[in-house]
């Protein structure tokens, strides 16, 4: 006989929802590192940043695809391989960095 074997989901293990830990952010330049109480919440403080600074259009594209859509889920899976998230951009001929943590707990 074959058994049947699923995997554990968030549903099943709900302190292993991507949104419910606290998510640090900085910003070169621009923001100090800070803790925010969910990705959703960095993602949106992240982006009402750029999108006001002259990166460009299709750096601004980029950040806010990444920032604003489903970021939580891909914090989650990228954090898992790393304990960083940096994204690089160009403002007034700097580079820049986003860094993106998990909070300390």
């Amino acid at each position: 006989m074959i058994g049947l074997q699923t995997r554990p989901t968030t549903a099943d293990r709900p302190e292993a929802d991507p949104d419910s830990r606290p998510v640090t952010v900085a910003i070169t330049g621009l923001l100090a590192e800070r803790e925010f109480p969910t990705a959703r919440e960095a993602g949106t403080a992240a982006w009402t940043i750029l999108r006001a600074q002259p990166i460009g259009w299709c750096q601004a594209e980029a950040f806010r695809e990444f920032l604003c859509k489903g970021l939580a889920e891909r914090l989650d899976q990228l954090l898992q391989r790393g304990p960083v998230v940096a994204l690089a951009f160009t403002l007034d001929g700097e580079s820049r960095l986003v860094t993106i943590t998990r909070a300390a707990s």
